[in-house]
């Protein structure tokens, strides 16, 4: 989803590169990305695109994205999902927006101070109980 999911708008600074450039760009681009880190943030995508359609927001308006859309985003997932989970959602539309060419330049405390909050939300049932530790009598009882 992170390649295949395209943003409604081209990116116009490589409209004078040949037709096959960008999409060579692309093809080197993805793999700044691990694959298993491309299923986590391809996840992130459809969530997004999810919520900004059951809130009518617009194709255009959601690349490039802004500090109060992915603010909205966030809350919105707040107290349902760990903040472990969002904090990758947006990240995954942070490399969604970079891979596609769109600018991401979002105010950085005001999102970093939304993941801290929804980290803080996190369902009791996305929390792992605490375990005792490793010891090394428990390691050599085994």
């Amino acid at each position: 989803r992170l390649r295949l999911w395209r943003p409604a708008t081209d990116d116009e600074s490589l409209s004078s590169l040949p037709r096959a450039d960008p999409q060579r760009i692309q093809d080197v681009m993805i793999h700044a990305w691990a694959g298993s880190t491309q299923e986590a943030y391809g996840s992130g995508i459809l969530a997004y695109h999810v919520y900004c359609n059951s809130n009518s927001i617009n194709e255009a308006t959601r690349a490039p994205a802004s500090s109060e859309l992915i603010s909205a985003f966030i809350s919105d997932l707040a107290g349902s999902y760990s903040g472990k989970t969002i904090s990758s959602y947006v990240h995954g539309i942070c490399a969604w927006h970079i891979l596609h060419g769109k600018s991401w330049s979002l105010d950085d405390d005001k999102i970093d101070a939304m993941l801290r909050a929804a980290k803080n939300l996190t369902p009791s049932s996305s929390r792992r109980k605490k375990r005792p530790p490793y010891t090394v009598a428990f390691i050599t009882s085994i």
